[in-house]
């Protein structure tokens, strides 16, 4: 028994209220009429005190079959939460972007000596072509640019041209 629930009566406790023969004393016949269901059985504890009833009043309501405790009923369980999408892969960027940001790429470090490179690059319309002709552009640079430049250039494009799943 809950002292923070608030009971209520029973059918039974309302016909012995009812009836003329008076089947409880009348502290307990007060105490019964004092349940409604909106005080807590801390409440009707202090009222059964104070009509000079002990403590054990209201469970020997209860044990009559003249009071009953409300049913907890605990609060539904929410679903855990889904597990987290995967983040999907960062879109790999088209043919002509790749394309195109090797180019740029190469011109700025050949600075301007990168003509044959860009005609050579009008004839690229695969993945494999662009990979061998970023091959071609880094030997490029590391003749002018130094190998550490050619090597820089390999690992920025090759980001780009990493193969499609």
């Amino acid at each position: 028994m809950d002292r923070h629930l608030s009971p209520r009566k029973t059918p039974l406790a309302r016909e012995w209220l009812d009836a003329r023969d008076h089947r409880l004393d009348r502290a307990r016949r007060a105490l019964l009429i004092t349940v409604d269901g909106r005080r807590s059985g801390h409440e009707l504890t202090a009222l059964a005190q104070g009509l000079g009833l002990d403590q054990e009043a209201i469970a020997d309501l209860h044990r009559q079959g003249l009071i009953v405790w409300p049913t907890v009923i605990a609060a539904p369980v929410p679903p855990p939460p889904p597990p987290p999408a995967p983040k999907p892969a960062a879109p790999q960027p088209s043919l002509a972007a790749a394309k195109m940001y090797a180019i740029d790429l190469a011109t700025l470090m050949l600075g301007g000596r990168d003509q044959d490179l860009r005609a050579l690059a009008t004839e690229v319309q695969t993945r494999e072509a662009l990979v061998a002709w970023c091959e071609m552009a880094a030997r490029a640079v590391e003749t002018h640019a130094g190998p550490e430049r050619a090597q820089r250039f390999l690992e920025k494009t090759s980001g780009m041209l990493a193969p499609s799943a």
